[in-house]
């Protein structure tokens, strides 16, 4: 969304970060480092032995067949561990959500383990290839280091079958699940990093909202999901040229070209900042980011209680964990809420506006579809009708608790029409 000059580097700025988090986001990144430290350990066993001054108290025919056992070993050891541990993960999949792969697939255990065998195997392999009978001691450095990472990659793989068995348990990753949740909905009662939170009284944010309503149209140029969102840096270009932004999108929200990206208040054609200033601030790629937010983190719960309540699982008892962490995390923005949605210079002037974010969103987007799903499971129902109560009587904001009663009145109508709108 930006191009060449000043926006260029600002629009390189906010992507770079993405994309270093992209290069280093992937299951290959610990592997391939592990990998190549263990061919480089294998190169240097000459060398460190010479300087150790290592005796050749290994035979060079057992030193050969250890090397062998270790490579040989390990790999089909992986490649066992692996091929099972995908078949428990397809049927987790299918059971709560594929979202379950991503935690699995970006946890340390499993890139620790898999690149521990890489390691083993590359350093075993070169070190059977470069050691001969002229050189005996080789095997008095190489056999005790392979046996060493033997050791360490069986331990990483008692640990690995270990998280695995917590994979394969229902009630554990719907608690990672709510776990993500809580935590992004107090970032999202935080506020952006850098920023200023701003609170207008009600007569001065219905006059900026007017204002706004007639501003110029800052429009994504490509499509894509929006990565990252500099909002100092708005705040900064908005403080520096007198403006008022108002931001349509948040992260991980996708765009097809000419959607509206933000409004802008006080921009002016011969100035100099023009819209593609601002939509450089925007950072859009292909996919969704690697920061996931709580938006991503509540739609995972509710599908997860999706599935649950689908007629080949039939589990309302999982359905009904993913409905009370659900509230765990809609609570934090009830009861400390709502999150900032008026970002301020140093003076505390407003000068970017946020998309609305509270709990009345959460309650639509994630909760809604679950209790349209369970509506004819009198304990879900049961559980919705008191979590709708509680987190009611929690929130502070008059506003906030009628939307709140509004929505569990259309839980209680026990008709479908009343999820309609």
């Amino acid at each position: 969304m930006s191009g060449g000059g000043p926006e260029g580097w600002h629009g390189l700025a906010v992507r770079l970060p993405v994309r270093i988090a992209r290069a280093f986001e992937g299951i290959w990144t610990v592997p391939l480092a592990l990998a190549l430290a263990g061919l480089v350990l294998a190169l240097v066993v000459g060398p460190l032995g010479t300087m150790l001054g290592a005796a050749s108290w290994v035979d060079p025919d057992g030193g050969r067949a250890a090397l062998s056992a270790v490579a040989g070993g390990v790999m089909s050891v992986a490649g066992i561990v692996f091929s099972l541990t995908f078949v428990a993960l397809s049927i987790t999949a299918q059971q709560l959500s594929p979202r379950i792969l991503d935690y699995v697939l970006r946890g340390r255990v499993t890139q620790v383990l898999i690149g521990l065998a890489l390691a083993t195997f590359l350093f075993a392999a070169i070190s059977l290839a470069l050691s001969s009978d002229a050189e005996p001691w080789r095997f008095g450095v190489a056999v005790p280091l392979a046996l060493g990472l033997a050791t360490a990659t069986l331990g990483a793989v008692v640990i690995f079958v270990h998280s695995m068995t917590r994979v394969m348990r229902s009630e554990d990753m719907v608690s990672r699940l709510g776990r993500a949740f809580a935590r992004a909905a107090r970032q999202l009662i935080a506020g952006p990093a850098g920023c200023v939170p701003v609170r207008l009284s009600p007569g001065a944010r219905a006059v900026i909202d007017e204002e706004l309503a007639g501003a110029e149209i800052v429009r994504a140029g490509e499509a894509g999901y929006v990565a990252r969102i500099d909002h100092a840096g708005l705040v900064r270009l908005a403080a520096a040229n007198d403006l008022v932004i108002a931001l349509s999108v948040r992260e991980n929200d996708h765009l097809l070209p000419g959607m509206p990206v933000a409004r802008v208040l006080g921009l002016h054609p011969d100035g100099a900042v023009g819209a593609r200033n601002i939509a450089a601030l925007v950072a859009l790629t292909d996919r969704r980011t690697p920061a996931w937010g709580a938006d991503y983190e509540a739609a995972a719960l509710s599908e997860a209680a999706l599935r649950a309540l689908s007629p080949g699982i039939n589990d309302p008892a999982s359905a009904i964990s993913c409905l009370n962490l659900l509230f765990e995390g809609i609570a934090i923005l009830a009861a400390d809420g709502p999150p900032p949605d008026v970002l301020g210079d140093g003076e505390r002037v407003a000068r970017l506006v946020l998309p609305p974010k509270r709990a009345r969103e959460f309650l639509t987007g994630a909760v809604l579809p679950v209790a349209v799903a369970g509506q004819g499971d009198f304990r879900l129902r049961a559980r919705l009708e008191a979590l709708l109560g509680h987190l009611a009587a929690l929130t502070g904001d008059d506003e906030e608790r009628r939307a709140i009663e509004a929505f569990a009145l259309r839980v209680d109508a026990r008709e479908d029409d009343a999820f309609s709108g």
